[in-house]
């Protein structure tokens, strides 16, 4: 279950949380540099249950030489500091540390950590029965608080964030969902919420002692006009804009499903106007006689949420206990979401701001489902739209973390046995002029006879670059003869859907097996009838240069170079990929075979 990621300060390794074990893979050679079993309580239980195994859900770099890892331990949350040798105590104990407020007791409920000057903030669980939604802040020098009792029990926590706006800002924002307690239906209503801390709180002196003082929380709208909500966010991504604001892209679910299928939508926050709602929106109360209505009284200085209070603001204490919940509701950017997805439940996001080659900016959205696909969108203007559609796995696995390198132009892909690696650009695909403008890719070119990804292009040699990013009319970059020799692929409306060749960085023996349709073993290679395929995936597990030969028989067979290797493609070497050839005639990765 690797659904834990943290790339160190040089970017040259991945961390990796999951079942029992860390690992520390290397980004650029694409191997596993170390592996750390983790303590597992399993056998400890007469009960071999997966919830005895030790789930890890938080890792964070504490500095050059320490990580802190904590894992479910067994219904025992634990922490431990870790530099990939035991660490002990004096008396040469191994050193563990009480996790409970940071992780879940068990795999099944989701948390969020982030580590901010030294200090962890986290979200999670607080009880063995999963009805105790804390917010917490361990490690370092200030005090350690925790929240009251001001969300539900419900609360399902997604994703926490600090983006340093200004070098004194000191707010860190949490997003989950729970149930709406202001809405008496006869249904239980679920909403999307963003809380907000301040990193200089210290909790109170008499009131709230060792409690936040600066907690409050608002409801985030993600509705499509004449549509039922989208009213659970699944995961957030930040990004900050040119201009000062940051843009909070994030994904939500409908609470129910239609038709037995699942829909999702993607809304685009201002954090400045989510700021704005809590600097300067009004309160809702709740009484004994009324349920959470608007608060239209005298609001105490100062402002409940204000990074300015103090462990002495009493009046500001006593108001914040039952004043926490702001009666704005947070609009999307143009109050309408940037996508809706029918059939679809994404699970994870992450956003790359890219310069094309007419220098103009666009925003990429890499979005995973619950199916291992991820689709890749392009935000123009107030809308989205998905360019391509990458299908991962031959059977469907749930994404559970994205991580981008843009530097390497790669996105890490986080499922529940492994690790992948794939390219953010599949230009290789586009066998002609008007493919590849048509594609409406920002990331790919054409000019004269071929595509070109742009990372590869130095600025003063894009002028010949053709693109239509708007549009994907062909007509308008590309020669008669090109255009006309023969039908596009794309349409300005259409999904280019690619079979990645995965570089897979870690997989749990299970997983540890050659996938694809056709020739799915060696030994039966050989034997093939010449019209089966093998897909050979796993970088863990390359074969030799004689195994290669001897599933000739397969009629389309991808044998791959890595890390310095002597492998060679075999029959279908248009279709495969050299990692070792940066600049080849197929962007790396990707196998465009039909039936593949």
């Amino acid at each position: 279950d690797c659904a834990t990621f943290v790339l160190s300060t040089d970017r040259k390794t991945l961390y990796v949380g999951a079942r029992d074990t860390v690992v520390a893979l290397d980004t650029d050679r694409a191997k596993i540099n170390n592996q750390k079993g983790m303590v597992s309580k399993k056998r400890q239980f007469r009960i071999r249950s997966m919830e005895c195994l030790n789930f890890i859900h938080v890792v964070v770099q504490l500095n050059d030489t320490h990580l802190y890892i904590c894992g479910t331990y067994a219904f025992k949350p634990t922490c431990d500091l870790q530099t990939f040798a035991v660490v002990t105590d004096a008396d040469g104990n191994h050193r563990l540390l009480d996790g409970k407020g940071v992780t879940p007791y068990t795999n099944k409920y989701k948390n969020t950590a982030i580590l901010v000057d030294g200090e962890l903030y986290a979200a999670t669980k607080n009880d063995f029965q999963g009805i105790d939604p804390i917010i917490t802040r361990t490690l370092g020098s200030k005090t350690i608080l925790k929240t009251e009792q001001w969300m539900e029990s419900d609360a399902t926590f997604v994703a926490s964030i600090n983006i340093p706006i200004a070098p004194d800002d000191q707010k860190i924002y949490f997003f989950f969902s729970e149930t709406a307690k202001e809405f008496n239906y006869l249904e239980k209503v679920v909403v999307s919420r963003v809380a907000r801390i301040c990193k200089n709180d210290a909790g109170g002196e008499k009131l709230l002692q060792k409690k936040w003082t600066t907690f409050v929380k608002a409801t985030l709208s993600c509705t499509p006009e004449g549509q039922l909500p989208y009213s659970v966010i699944q995961h957030v991504f930040a990004l900050p804009h040119h201009g000062g604001d940051t843009v909070l892209y994030a994904v939500f679910t409908p609470q129910w499903k239609v038709g037995d299928l699942w829909s999702s939508a993607v809304c685009a926050f201002s954090l400045a106007a989510i700021n704005k709602v809590f600097d300067d929106g009004k309160f809702k109360e709740e009484s004994s006689f009324s349920q959470w209505m608007t608060y239209e009284g005298e609001v105490p200085d100062p402002r409940p949420g204000s990074c300015s209070i103090t462990p002495t603001s009493h009046n500001t204490h006593s108001f914040m206990r039952q004043h926490y919940v702001m009666d704005e509701k947070i609009q999307p950017i143009d109050n309408r979401p940037l996508l809706v997805q029918p059939n679809v439940k994404y699970t994870q996001i992450t956003v790359h701001e890219l310069h094309n080659s007419l220098g103009r900016t666009y925003y990429v959205m890499f979005l995973g489902t619950d199916q291992g696909i991820i689709h890749k969108a392009v935000v123009v203007g107030n809308e989205a739209y998905i360019v391509e559609e990458i299908l991962l796995f031959v059977r469907p696995e749930a994404i559970r973390s994205l991580l981008l390198s843009p530097e390497e132009g790669i996105l890490h892909v986080g499922h529940g046995k492994g690790v992948l690696q794939i390219t953010m650009a599949n230009c290789g695909i586009h066998k002609s002029c008007t493919d590849c403008i048509a594609a409406r890719d920002p990331y790919c070119a054409w000019n004269g006879p071929r595509w070109f990804l742009l990372s590869w292009v130095l600025p003063f040699l894009r002028d010949g670059l053709k693109q239509d990013i708007e549009g994907g009319r062909p007509e308008i970059g590309c020669s008669r003869s090109s255009s006309s020799s023969r039908r596009s692929r794309a349409s300005p409306s259409s999904v280019t859907v690619v079979v990645v060749m995965t570089l897979v960085f870690f997989s749990f023996p299970d997983n540890l097996k050659m996938e694809g349709p056709g020739c799915r073993s060696l030994s039966k290679a050989n034997k093939a009838s010449g019209q089966e395929k093998l897909l050979l995936r796993d970088s863990q597990s390359l074969p030799q240069g004689n195994l290669c030969q001897e599933a000739a028989n397969c009629s389309k067979i991808c044998c791959v170079k890595g890390g310095g290797g002597s492998f060679q493609n075999i029959l279908a070497k248009n279709n495969c990929l050299d990692f070792d050839l940066a600049y080849g005639e197929d962007s790396r990765g990707v196998v465009a075979v039909e039936g593949i």
